[in-house]
């Protein structure tokens, strides 16, 4: 968990972006008030697609071979765009 929060900190630093988060002191079983639980959706194996996001095109350096591949992994995205990603990453939110 702790290399996890570590990487996230990294790549927080080079989009030059503040992501407000914290542990719970518990597990939470269910959330209320207008929480949003986003446990299910933040997986490399998840199926659920945020309907909000929908990937814009960057460039890529097999994109002539492959075509532009979305959602590859956000090191893919800084190797590829660096800073400009976060710009990348807020226009492909709707």
């Amino acid at each position: 968990m702790d290399y996890n929060e570590a990487i996230e900190k990294k790549v927080c630093e080079l989009l030059d972006m503040e992501v407000l988060a914290s542990r719970t002191a518990e597990y939470i079983h269910s959330y209320v008030n207008g929480e949003t639980d986003l446990r299910a959706v933040i997986s490399p194996k998840a199926k659920i697609q945020d309907p909000r996001f929908q990937a814009l095109p960057y460039y890529q350096v097999f994109k002539d071979k492959l075509g532009f591949l979305p959602n590859l992994s956000i090191a893919d995205l800084l190797f590829n765009m660096g800073p400009e990603g976060l710009l990348v990453l807020r226009d492909s939110l709707k």
